[in-house]
Parts: C-alpha cells; structure tokens; sequence
C-alpha cells in the first residue's frame, strides 16, 4: 500500500505513535531519527516505549534505520534492534570538536548505529570528496592547507612521471591478515568514508538566528545518511525531528520526507526552516524535473 500522497513532504504535529498507525508496511525507504535520551534533561526529553518504537520502524521501514545515541540510554535501542532480527550494518562516531564538561570524562562524540531493516544491505552512497586531515583514514568536513598543498604536490608528480604517490597501511595482526595491505593514491579525489564523522555542531557551523535546538545536528550529517540510506526520489522518516534537520536535507538532496514533532516550540521553527525558498542554480533549474509539492502544516492537535 502507497503512502497517503497528503503525508508526504509534511511536517506533522503530533504524537509519532499516532502518526506511525497511518503510514502503511515497507512504505518508507529509510528511518533516521534521533530520539529523545528519555533521562528528563527538558520537557522534550521523555521516555519512549523502545520496544513498541522498534516494531513500528521494522515494519514501516523497507530500507534502513539509523538512530543518534550516547551511552548509557544507546544500549536499550540497540538491545531492541537486535531483539527484533534488525541486520546491524555500522556504528559511526560523530567527532563534534567540542565538548560537553563532565566530572569524569568530557565527551566530545557522538554515535549513529545504522540497521537494516529488509532485504537491502547495501548503502546508496558511501564515497565523498575526500577532505584531509591530519588524522589518517577519518573522513572531516574541513579542508587543510596542508592537504591542499599535498595534493598539489602529488598531483604534479602524476602529470611529471605518470605515477602515483601512494599511501600504504600494513597490519601486523595476525586476526586482520586477509585484508593484508591497501594501496591508493596518497591525495584521492574522493574517497569511501570512514565510520568516524567531523561536523561541527549546528550552533556552531551556523550563525543564522532560530534553529537552535538543544541537541540539533549538522545538515551536513543528515544530507551524508540521506544519501547513504535512500534512493533518489526516496522517502525518509523521522518520528522525533526536533528543528526539522532532517526535512531540510530531504529537501535539498530530491527526497521526500514524513517528520513528526510532539512539541509545539521545535514544530513552528522545523516549519519555518522548510518553508524557506531554496535558491537553485540555472543548470539545476533546467535539468530538474521533481517539482517540490506545495508546503502544508499538519497537526494532530488542532481539534475542531
């Protein structure tokens, strides 16, 4: 069954468990959410029934299921993806540069468990331009002058001797032998991302007033997992959108999208930021042939 046309590309204020009953089996290319902590840090932060939540997600989702987490809280969502015979695909470290004070240890990351939640395994996308760092093999959302500078480097070896610098890992754990050595060009054009991300934190990377949520994510993060997890034309879920992150990317990258939002504060500002005219380029203009569908609020608190 097709998923009612007046849901799609909606921001719908409400309950997600009510909304979760309307949206029919294997309807829905991917769910990426990042759920509430369910520790009382805000109103926002309550506690879900992570059980019931996983059963809707396997049986809505045809495609893939990531969720945002820290520990001790992460454990239970994974204990219920594995309860329900989701296929674990990734664990990616989100790398924020900057942290949160602790009396221990200050925690300066975050994780994305990924699942499959059908018969699809592999990801969409898994390859980017290639941004160095000096971090070997982590895949950062900055540019380096040094990295510039190296692949130029490289770059005029290629053009002067037809070879190419190459970068070697070796292991010398027996465990790992059967991947043995790797080999490459030293300054790739673009590269298969690593499971450790760097992305600054919206209130970071942003200066534009009104889309601070305590706990938002990068759109660059959400734009990378859209496309890893959704075909072109895809359809993507999110049950608990904060700010509307995620609806933004969608929209961005040619995706439709179902987000829902219980509060009323974080439902008005996702509402405000999607509704927002994007500005595309000519040659986009005349290559494009999706037509975004009109912007309508939906609510399931407004009761006549």
């Amino acid at each position: 069954m097709a998923i009612n046309i007046i849901m799609l590309n909606q921001i719908i204020h409400g309950d997600c468990f009510e909304v979760l009953k309307d949206i029919p089996d294997k309807s829905i290319d991917a769910v990426i959410t990042d759920p509430p902590y369910g520790i009382g840090l805000a109103k926002w932060d309550t506690v879900v029934d992570i059980p019931l939540f996983t059963k809707e997600v396997k049986r809505v989702s045809s495609g893939f299921y990531a969720f945002f987490g820290q520990m001790p809280t992460m454990v239970n969502w994974i204990n219920e993806a594995n309860n329900e015979k989701l296929h674990y695909c990734e664990h990616i470290s989100w790398v924020k540069r900057s942290i949160t004070p602790s009396s221990r240890l200050s925690r300066g990351h975050e994780s994305i468990v990924l699942y499959s939640t059908g018969d699809v395994k592999k990801f969409h996308a898994n390859r980017g331009i290639y941004e160095d760092v000096k971090l070997p093999g982590i895949a950062f959302d900055t540019i380096t002058i040094e990295g510039i500078d190296r692949y130029i480097k490289d770059l005029w070896v290629k053009i002067t001797t037809g070879q190419s610098k190459e970068c070697i890992g070796i292991t010398y754990q027996k465990e790992f032998n059967r991947f043995n050595k790797w080999g490459g060009d030293r300054s790739p054009r673009d590269c298969n991302f690593t499971n450790v991300w760097s992305f600054l934190p919206p209130t970071q990377s942003s200066s534009k007033p009104g889309i601070e949520h305590p706990t938002g994510k990068p759109i660059e993060i959400m734009k990378r997992l859209v496309e890893m997890l959704t075909p072109e034309g895809g359809t993507v879920l999110d049950p608990f959108c904060g700010s509307g992150t995620t609806a933004v990317a969608c929209k961005e990258l040619g995706r439709n999208y179902i987000c829902i939002e219980k509060e009323k504060e974080y439902f008005d500002i996702a509402c405000d930021r999607i509704s927002q005219p994007r500005e595309y380029s000519e040659t986009e203009l005349e290559t494009m042939e999706l037509k975004q569908p009109e912007f309508k609020q939906l609510s399931l608190f407004d009761v006549a």
